[in-house]
């Protein structure tokens, strides 16, 4: 019971609402220490317990990590499976995602690769999720998806609210109304070992803007992406964070926003504290374009909307998670560690990303023949707003 214990200590003295608002907190921790006691073992712990505990917080940025079995195996994340030092077995070209909305938390194909096994089996951006697994198979993995498949005017609705509710025909790619009624479908799509992805790319578009892609808001990512910056001229930068899972807003915002300029408010128990821009190399001032999906979680959304809103940046693609807290990492007694929200993020306007996300400018849904085909419809059309 060590790490049960200790588990609910650290969500007591560090999660962000010691109100614990829209959670009865002392009876789910007394039903939760009953099935604690009934565990096998540490495996059942985390995934019978500690897992289900985290889920049932009406807030993202909660969970439980068991401590590593073997050093050439990584915990799935953004749909990879199994990692190696040489070798990397991914989802097959899905990345998998979790969407957190006001009505609650549900499992979403955010993107497919382009010309993916799971492109080519006709997986779509954009729907939700109901059963996901993979089997080792020889040299590859089976992967086995059954979602509910969405049209666009259906994938406009639930990506913002996450309800069947119909939507109003007042733009320009929704031509009529409908309610989400397909039957769920099951697909089944191999994928195989490759060399690992670099999580930053940056190159120059065929007489066009700079494109600059980077997975993680941490100091080694942005400092790249400060470099790419500093060399991109005035045709503009396109920045897609379709993929990126978050980290320090301010590292890529200092590259950006005036030196002073107010970015948001972090908010914890202990009160507010505002965020200034404090850029010390060089400003990039050109057009900009920010790629956006159901994968950009927390720094991600961050980002997009101060730009937006500063009038810094045009916003593409599809609205994104909803995962807007501050998040804080804290050791377990077994080696696992925990997660937990400790901070709350305020927008200047009042308002809060989490359990919203951030809409975007232009919303783009991509067809299922353009994915099997490797078309990126978000990339085209935000090559053609900057003009080329």
């Amino acid at each position: 019971m060590a790490i049960f214990d200790a588990a609910t200590r650290i969500i007591e003295a560090q999660y962000y609402d010691h109100r614990f608002t829209g959670l009865n907190w002392p009876l789910l921790r007394s039903q939760s220490r009953v099935r604690a006691e009934q565990a096998e073992d540490d495996f059942h712990l985390y995934w019978d317990v500690l897992v289900p505990l985290a889920m049932a917080f009406p807030a993202s940025h909660m969970g439980f990590t068991m401590p590593a079995s073997a050093p050439v195996v990584a915990s799935p994340r953004n749909g990879k499976t199994e990692t190696t030092p040489e070798c990397e077995f991914d989802a097959g070209g899905v990345t998998l995602t979790s969407i957190q909305r006001k009505t609650g938390r549900f499992l979403m194909v955010a993107e497919v690769t382009p010309e993916s096994p799971a492109a080519q089996a006709g997986v779509v951006p954009g729907w939700p999720v109901q059963v996901y697994s993979v089997q080792h198979d020889g040299n590859s993995l089976k992967n086995t998806i059954t979602v509910h498949p969405l049209n666009s005017v259906q994938q406009h609705d639930f990506g913002v609210t996450g309800e069947g509710a119909t939507v109003p025909a007042s733009r320009d790619n929704i031509r009529q109304e409908h309610k989400i009624s397909a039957p769920s479908l099951t697909i089944t799509f191999r994928s195989t070992c490759h060399a690992p992805q670099s999580l930053f790319e940056s190159r120059r578009l065929p007489d066009g803007p700079l494109y600059i892609r980077f997975d993680k808001f941490d100091a080694l990512e942005t400092n790249k992406v400060a470099a790419a910056l500093h060399a991109a001229d005035q045709r503009g930068v396109i920045i897609d964070l379709r993929f990126n899972t978050g980290g320090k807003p301010a590292l890529l915002l200092n590259q950006i926003m005036p030196r002073g300029a107010e970015l948001y408010r972090e908010k914890r128990s202990s009160g507010p504290k505002m965020v200034r821009a404090d850029y010390w190399t060089h400003r990039y001032t050109g057009k900009i374009v920010v790629l956006i999906g159901p994968a950009s979680k927390s720094a991600a959304e961050v980002v997009p909307w101060v730009l937006q809103h500063a009038g810094k940046a045009l916003l593409l693609g599809r609205p994104t998670g909803g995962a807007v807290l501050g998040a804080g990492f804290f050791p377990l007694p077994d080696g696992g560690v925990a997660e937990v929200a400790v901070e709350d993020i305020e927008m200047l306007d009042g308002s809060h990303l989490e359990g919203k996300g951030v809409r975007p400018d232009v919303e783009v849904y991509p067809a299922p023949e353009d994915v099997r085909s490797g078309k990126d419809a978000a990339l085209e059309a935000a090559i053609h707003a900057l003009g080329f």
